[in-house]
């Protein structure tokens, strides 16, 4: 599965899905190394959490969301009580984020353990023992120890985790795919006006193709090309079946 998001507030939301599923895969690992990459991939999520505008932005998302399923309600067919469920989570998550003082994790960006590793991570390399001592000795605690201070820092996203996780999925599910054919590797198509894409996503069988999706506000554009590591990659000559989601929600 291929996804291009059409805007920036999608384009932040995949990022932040993208980093809060790398932080439990090596939350989960039991080497100093997945220590290290747990705290790159924390410090990461302050870099977007420091964003101002990220509370109000995902405080947007989650009411569009619920105005679009409160719309649903008197449609023939509809799970009543299921709908009402994800609408009341909703409402639920946005209280929990509404509630929250100041910028998403200003606690953690002001902590000077966590300040003295981000200075350093621009720099290649600059994590080193030599360079920063106290790291070198955090990481030299038992295993336990680290990953409770660890589980309870990451802990300071997990409203911001929980609303990305429910709007990504209810902006994918908005959408079924339908069939098409990109001859000779290559397929165009215009934009709705009148349906505000938000996340186009392309599904392919595995093979030895991938699709680079590109496109913006008038029309996207999906290019098949042949997988290489060595050299530039070339669009395949093949007609390429594929799935396509545009999920307007």
């Amino acid at each position: 599965m291929y996804e291009l998001p059409v805007n920036e507030r999608i384009r932040t939301l995949l990022r932040l899905e993208h980093l809060f599923t790398r932080a439990e895969h090596h939350l989960a690992g039991n080497t100093q190394w997945d220590a290290r990459a747990s705290i790159t991939t924390l410090i990461e999520i302050l870099c977007i959490g420091g964003r101002a505008d990220l509370k109000s932005e995902l405080l947007k998302a989650l009411d569009r969301q619920s105005t679009n399923l409160s719309k649903m309600a008197k449609t023939p067919g509809i799970d009543s009580e299921r709908l009402q469920q994800v609408i009341t989570n909703l409402a639920d998550i946005s209280q929990k984020l509404y509630s929250l003082n100041g910028q998403v994790g200003l606690a953690l960006r002001n902590n000077d353990f966590i300040k003295s590793i981000m200075q350093r991570s621009s720099i290649p390399g600059g994590t080193c023992d030599f360079d920063l001592p106290a790291y070198h000795h955090w990481l030299s605690q038992e295993q336990a120890h680290q990953k409770k201070t660890l589980e309870n820092w990451l802990s300071t996203f997990d409203i911001v985790k929980q609303a990305t996780t429910s709007i990504l999925h209810l902006i994918r599910q908005s959408n079924e795919p339908t069939k098409h054919l990109a001859q000779h590797g290559f397929y165009q198509e215009n934009m709705e006006p009148n349906q505000p894409t938000q996340l186009i996503r392309v599904g392919i069988q595995q093979g030895g193709t991938y699709a680079e999706i590109s496109g913006g506000k008038h029309r996207f554009s999906i290019r098949f090309l042949n997988m290489t590591t060595d050299g530039r990659p070339t669009q395949t000559d093949m007609d390429i079946p594929f799935h396509l989601s545009r999920c307007v929600s």
